[in-house]
């Protein structure tokens, strides 16, 4: 879970400098996905999450 919690920091620091989170961005996420169900429900969750923030920026 550690690596989860580094890769949304990563997300979250590209989000503050207003910039949109790219899929390459993401594909760290799923990388760091691992074998427990909770892990893959965080990530699952993140993911829509960002997408909900990019649309946002986009339409700023």
């Amino acid at each position: 879970m550690h690596e989860v919690a580094k890769a949304c920091l990563k997300a979250f620091q590209i989000i503050e400098r207003g910039e949109m989170v790219k899929q390459r961005d993401l594909s760290l996420l799923s990388h760091t996905e691992s074998s427990c169900s909770r892990g893959k429900i965080m990530l699952g969750h993140l993911e829509i999450f960002l997408k909900y923030l990019n649309d946002d920026i986009k339409n700023a």
